[in-house]
């Protein structure tokens, strides 16, 4: 919302604009600057001596037009798809005395790799996955009462989120506008 009188400053999105009008340095031309990049600041709108906006000047100025705060950049979270994502586990299994071992919380994860690396069990080979466990089918197998690692592998769907910058619209924003030169 602008404040004051002077008709000359008008607000568009992100953009000041000014329009053109005549003081007793000359013809101001119409102008326009994006204030987006000084989100979180108090911002200062001058005309120089060359009657050219400038903001935040270090040095004298000619005439001050706007003083404005704008609020810091705010930003929201966007689902933006769909990805898979595979989740590993490992769970310690205790060797029982049957050829098959139940691997409890299983869930429907998938057995990728039992054993300990250097064990090399090989799947299909020495041991088999199944619904609740692991069935083993070969010679080689851990001793019974022997504790031994279990891979459970899960691959799922987690979304891909984005942050996506909100607009800055200083029709929204409080600006104390100052009466043009004469």
């Amino acid at each position: 919302m602008i404040n004051g009188n002077n008709d000359k400053i008008s607000v568009q999105g992100s953009t000041l604009k000014l329009a053109a009008f005549a003081c007793t340095l000359g013809t101001v031309a119409a102008q326009e600057v994006d204030l987006s990049p000084y989100r979180g600041q108090t911002v200062r709108v001058y005309l120089d001596g060359s009657l050219q906006l400038r903001i935040n000047p270090a040095e004298d100025m000619f005439w001050q037009l706007v003083e404005i705060t704008i609020p810091a950049p705010q930003s929201s979270q966007v689902q933006q798809g769909t990805t898979e994502v595979e989740k590993t586990e490992s769970a310690t299994i205790l060797r029982g005395e049957t050829d098959f071992d139940e691997v409890p919380g299983i869930d429907g994860r998938d057995i990728t790799s039992v054993g300990n690396y250097w064990q090399n069990l090989r799947k299909g080979e020495e041991w088999q996955p199944e619904v609740a466990g692991v069935r083993w089918i070969g010679e080689r197998s851990p001793k019974v009462g022997e504790e031994y690692p279990v891979i459970l592998t899960e691959i799922s769907r987690e979304p891909i989120m984005v942050s996506v910058m909100e607009p800055l619209d200083l029709a929204e924003i409080d600006i104390q506008t100052f009466d043009n030169p004469i």
